[in-house]
């Protein structure tokens, strides 16, 4: 087994090693729901921070 081939495999390694490559139009397209989601979670967390700062100001 090559060197690279050992280990843990990062994410964005994981689209390269599919049987069938997929465009990059469908890479974009996958990836941009997914950078949405991340930064919803980031946008919920900061309200929800807040909100608990709020909370025990009272």
């Amino acid at each position: 087994m090559p060197r690279y081939e050992r280990g843990f495999i990062a994410a964005g390694n994981a689209l390269s090693r599919c049987l069938l490559p997929m465009t990059l139009d469908t890479q974009m397209t996958l990836a941009l729901p997914q950078e949405l989601l991340m930064a919803l979670g980031g946008y919920v967390l900061f309200f929800y921070i807040l909100y608990k700062v709020a909370e025990f100001s009272q």
